[in-house]
């Protein structure tokens, strides 16, 4: 054990810890900056540590991906209703320019892909899971994509296949029930 217990107190356990010069001034600056007592501040990091680490929560890498996303006012938090009505709408018109024009959308996205190195398939999937499209389970080469709605479908197909065309990944894109899509490279 790295601590040493120093007592209790109706509930509330003591302990010791020891932490090095840098570590002791982080947790100076953090208890003048939030206005709270340094058992404050170390039970509420330990509470996020754990959360992180051992419930399913966002990892810190995660938050920051999410924040930089957010951050350029490139993105929107956007409602899954209202976001399923939008797409329920755009369906129902069937506007072949919309669909050119997300799929013009995803070739842009794969350009500046290829501008940041980022061309690996895999990869690229797993970073488009941030944009909370789709969840991705992965299995001997197929990529499942878990759409939150149906009507996301068309949606995300088109914008995939503009972005794999910029980056000349030849892939097939199978609609399978419901709400997902089979991404496989093509075999050839």
């Amino acid at each position: 054990m790295e601590y040493m217990e120093c007592g209790s107190h109706e509930g509330i356990r003591r302990i010791s810890v020891a932490l090095d010069p840098e570590t002791f001034r982080a947790l100076r600056e953090l208890t003048k900056k939030r206005g709270q007592t340094i058992s404050q501040v170390v039970r509420s990091s330990i509470m996020m540590a754990y959360q992180s680490e051992l419930e399913d929560t966002p990892s810190l890498k995660e938050l920051v991906i999410y924040a930089e996303l957010l951050h350029g006012g490139d993105h929107v938090i956007l409602d899954i209703e209202l976001w399923d009505a939008m797409l329920s709408e755009i369906e129902r018109s069937n506007s072949e320019e919309f669909w050119r024009l997300t799929e013009e959308e995803g070739y842009r996205h794969g350009i500046y892909f290829k501008s940041i190195d980022l061309t690996n398939l895999r990869e690229i999937l797993k970073y488009m899971e941030y944009k909370n499209w789709f969840k991705l389970k992965i299995s001997s080469g197929c990529y499942t994509l878990v759409l939150p709605i149906p009507h996301s479908k068309n949606f995300v197909k088109a914008f995939l296949k503009g972005l794999f065309r910029a980056l000349g990944i030849t892939v097939d894109i199978i609609e399978a029930p419901r709400t997902l899509l089979l991404v496989e490279r093509k075999r050839g």
